[in-house]
């Protein structure tokens, strides 16, 4: 953006740009183009045009800075993408996504840079800084595609995966090339040594400094209340201090850095934030994830009028520009097609039709972009490198995001996983069940024969859906086993997160438990066999042997009454939690009389875990209760008037939310049931 703008001239500018980004994304939502794609040319076109307006030729000159890339674009991208990733999904395949973004990113270098180097008048130098910026994938664009088809989820995590951790690799490998190119040096054994050892410390070291920042202000953000207004500003605080300090003082990797951070907040914001402040966390960094792509891609149209299209070069260019999306397109299939088949086997194998899609959808973005500019001003090849990546960049934005929907049709990846179709499917029949069931309820208000006419209409529809069900083929039945213990464990969840939000499970209690849920699924997906024998293992753990010998009066380590008292709550709190949840879950079966109909075996195979799983806790609390009768008396006192007081809230909640009680009355209520509840606790707390 240009630096000469006064304070009135930066909002004109900014009010400017960000009238034509949302105007362009309303049209290109419509046309089902995605907007980053579709800003490139509409930037084109406007700063092609401004010429012909007096009054906006101040704007013929905004273009792309390295820093405005680097320290306000990126940040915001990276932080809103780490904490909506999907954590669980990353962890499972982190192997080929670490070695795409690595050895991968490493291939493509040297691959790109050699064949720059052999095919045009670019120095070696030159060739290798290129290959370096160059490297780092920016497929934005195609995981909007991604989402908007419903392509399935481990394609999206391999390339938006590969994408997080090459950002940060592509930089580290621009600097250590730079370094070596600019200080004349010779590329031998020696030098490569210490080029990787540099690496590696950026790369790991970001990781290290954003793991403590995260971790340090997410405390922050939970002490400093349920305020979301307050853990935005600090998150906005932790998002660019992070990617400062890690880049600027201590010269690590601020994308790992700022990656990092955002993992971590993601780790803890379900058990230190409320859901309301959690929304509107993900819904601001993903309003700053918008406005950064909408500067970075609208300002690229700006950028290649004023830069790529300077003809000054000559053929010379042309060829080198040629050659520059040949070379990208030949170190993309070796990097992919050459290291994907030794990735994964058998399940997690990457198949041939992902493999098409990772190569294709590799396009370059912002980190080239924000690199190139950095290129010293005074570097003799920097203008034919600008140009160079400028017209790399255009044309995978263009050509290769444009046909990337026609690629995920011809391999069918445009469709929505089983599971997620069979999830559609229930909620579209539910949605039609509910429906007769109103017209049935209002027949008395409405003409016999319309009603007469709608009933008929909507059993069909009823019908039609419940026929449409393939329910003899393995894939719906494998879908429909999913789907039960799904429904069972989000109910499991749900009371989970109540008794946290209520204080009675402690917040590591609460991850433990929840972490426990969602491992069950995965189980569930590998072996249901195996789950029964792992659960019990499970719950065995919540109160090991160990923990046992505490509790017993006068036992290992002789801990006070009081210390032994809060144990015991503690265990108590997960024991009866997850009796009560398992009750909730098994309620949800009976619930899904529509699937159970459907597979009556995974429904009974998942009523009988959590029938099994309920009497297991019970004989945990009776072994509790034969070990120290009196603490287990208190703690289960305890845990029982909280959940009344829970109970009691929760009733006066849903008053206030249905408009029976007024905000006065609510909180007049609400203080005299916490104020009650801390008078019927307080005894119990102190030791006899």
């Amino acid at each position: 953006m240009s630096g000469d703008l006064s304070v009135l001239g930066r909002v004109e500018t900014i009010l400017f740009l960000l009238t034509i980004a949302t105007v362009a994304a309303v049209i290109l939502k419509r046309l089902k183009i995605p907007y980053t794609i579709g800003l490139v040319p509409v930037g084109i076109a406007i700063a092609a045009l401004i010429g012909h307006f007096p009054r906006l030729e101040s704007y013929r000159n905004l273009q792309l800075g390295q820093e405005l890339i680097m320290y306000v674009l990126l940040p915001a991208l990276i932080f809103d993408a780490s904490i909506n990733i999907n954590a669980k999904l990353l962890r499972r395949n982190l192997y080929p996504t670490l070695m795409l973004a690595a050895p991968g990113l490493v291939i493509a270098t040297i691959v790109t840079g050699g064949m720059m180097y052999f095919m045009t008048n670019l120095s070696l130098g030159a060739s290798m800084i290129f290959g370096a910026l160059i490297s780092a994938t920016d497929p934005v664009a195609v995981i909007s595609l991604f989402e908007l088809v419903g392509a399935p989820r481990r394609l999206r995590i391999l390339v938006d995966g590969e994408s997080l951790f090459n950002d940060a690799t592509a930089i580290a490998m621009y600097n250590v090339v730079t370094k070596v190119v600019l200080a004349a040096a010779v590329f031998n054994w020696t030098t490569i040594a210490s080029g990787t050892v540099d690496f590696c410390w950026v790369f790991v070291g970001g990781v290290m400094i954003g793991l403590i920042m995260g971790f340090v202000m997410t405390q922050v953000m939970a002490w400093a209340g349920d305020d979301p207004h307050i853990k935005i500003a600090l998150s906005i605080l932790l998002a660019f201090s992070t990617f400062l300090i890690a880049d600027r003082i201590f010269h690590l990797s601020g994308v790992m850095a700022v990656l990092a951070a955002g993992v971590v907040v993601s780790y803890y914001s379900p058990t230190k934030f409320s859901e309301a402040a959690r929304t509107q966390l993900h819904n601001f960094w993903a309003f700053m994830s918008f406005l950064a792509n909408s500067a970075i891609f609208l300002l690229l149209g700006f950028t290649e009028t004023n830069i790529l299209f300077d003809t000054s070069g000559g053929k010379g260019i042309l060829w080198a520009i040629v050659v520059g999306i040949l070379s990208i397109q030949v170190a993309r299939i070796l990097v992919v097609f050459g290291l994907c088949p030794f990735l994964g086997k058998g399940e997690k194998k990457i198949s041939f039709a992902y493999q098409v899609v990772m190569f294709w959808g590799g396009l370059r973005g912002a980190v080239p972009l924000a690199l190139v500019f950095s290129i010293p001003a005074d570097y003799p090849e920097r203008n034919a490198i600008l140009q160079i990546t400028l017209a790399v960049v255009l044309f995978t934005l263009v050509a290769q995001g444009l046909t990337t929907q026609k690629l995920l049709a011809l391999f069918k990846l445009d469709q929505p996983e089983v599971f997620v179709r069979f999830s559609e499917w229930f909620a579209l029949l539910g949605a039609r069940r509910a429906g007769l069931a109103r017209i049935c309820s209002l027949s008395r208000w409405f003409p016999a024969p319309l009603v007469a006419s709608m009933r008929a209409e909507y059993e069909k529809k009823v019908e039609e859906a419940q026929q449409s069900l393939d329910a003899g083929k393995e894939e719906t039945l494998y879908a429909l086993q999913r789907l039960i213990w799904a429904r069972a464990v989000a109910e499991e969840q749900g009371i989970l997160a109540r008794y946290l939000a209520s204080g009675l499970l402690s917040e590591s209690a609460c991850r433990r438990l929840t972490r426990a849920g969602g491992t069950l699924i995965e189980e569930i997906e590998e072996n249901a066999a195996a789950v029964p024998a792992r659960d019990a293992r499970r719950i065995l753990a919540l109160c090991p042997p160990w923990r046992l010998k505490l509790l017993r009066p006068g036992g290992l380590g002789k801990l006070s009454p009081k210390r032994q008292f809060g144990m015991m709550r503690d265990v108590m709190a997960m024991y009866t939690t997850l009796i009560v949840a398992t009750h909730h879950a098994e309620d949800s079966l009976d619930a899904s009389s529509d699937i159970a109909g459907q597979h009556p075996e995974a429904v009974a195979a998942c009523r009988k875990f959590f029938v099994d799983r309920r009497r297991r806790l019970i004989r945990g609390l009776e072994k509790l209760e034969e070990i120290n009768p009196e603490q287990f008396t208190r703690a289960r006192e305890y845990a029982l008037r909280y959940m009344i007081f829970d109970i009691e809230l929760e009733t006066i909640q849903n008053a206030h939310a249905s408009g029976a009680l007024d905000d006065a009355e609510f909180d007049r209520l609400a203080t005299f049931i916490h104020h009650r509840e801390s008078e019927s606790l307080a005894p119990l707390r102190v030791q006899p």
